[in-house]
């Protein structure tokens, strides 16, 4: 019997390198900018000193103009060298084609989805880079923002992943077995939080703030928090959701 192709849920494309199209706007106006008050202190310095000292009046606008033409032939060799690719959602798969390869992400065999959001410099500028890491037992797959309405693409992803995972996670615990989410565990008595353990009973809450995972929990009848970054975090809706079921049916406030 032949095998029916999946319709495709969803499919999701590499959009423009909007920060390299910025920048080589930017980095135009500037070379523009720079050229015109060279030519004006050129012709003035003809106008008062005549044409053996007009060249020296324009080599600083030379040096500052050079900057910015390296910024726009930078910025051109992003758009030459930027990756295509396809993210296509299936029922029961993430198909991912490029280039170099295709492939295919069983929903079934994700183990770990990290979200990053790195700031980096691209030359002098700081730029917002964002891009989400799936794990399987076969390997690591990244895919950044540069594909359009990446949020979505994100959203639509966990939501296919994290249901069964927390069921998975839920029945894990129930068990009396531990969870590690990167340098946080969660078991039936508490949280091993960067090697520190609290009891539910002393949790307060665990919230996402600035970038980092907060742990907010009473010692001694005064309110201390523990921090790590989120980026280090994966599967982190499940970890926040089952924080809370815990910390709810331990009555702690």
């Amino acid at each position: 019997m032949a095998k029916t192709e999946q319709s495709p849920l969803h499919v999701y494309k590499t959009g423009p390198a909007r920060s390299a199209w910025a920048l080589l706007v930017l980095s135009g106006i500037c070379i523009l900018a720079v050229i015109m008050l060279g030519y004006f202190a050129y012709l003035g310095e003809i106008y008062q000193h005549g044409m053996a000292r007009s060249f020296n009046s324009i080599i600083p606008y030379l040096c500052i103009g050079s900057i910015f033409v390296c910024t726009a032939l930078l910025a051109i060799g992003k758009l030459i060298t930027q990756k295509r690719t396809e993210i296509t959602l299936l029922e029961d798969v993430i198909k991912v084609k490029s280039k170099a390869r295709n492939y295919g992400i069983p929903y079934k065999d994700i183990q770990y989805i990290f979200r990053r959001h790195d700031l980096f410099l691209y030359f002098i500028f700081p730029v917002w880079k964002k891009e989400i890491a799936i794990q399987t037992q076969t390997g690591i797959a990244k895919i950044d923002g540069s594909i359009d309405h990446f949020e979505q693409l994100v959203n639509e992803v966990e939501a296919k992943v994290y249901p069964t995972f927390y069921l998975d996670c839920q029945e894990i615990l129930a068990a009396g077995k531990s969870i590690s989410f990167g340098v946080i565990q969660l078991d039936q008595q508490g949280i091993k939080f960067n090697e520190e353990i609290i009891l539910w009973n002393q949790v307060a809450k665990m919230t996402v703030a600035k970038g980092n995972v907060i742990l907010k929990y009473w010692i001694a009848a005064k309110l201390s928090e523990l921090k790590t970054p989120a980026n280090t975090i994966p599967n982190l809706p499940v970890l926040l959701k089952l924080a809370d079921d815990y910390i709810h049916s331990a009555g702690s406030f």
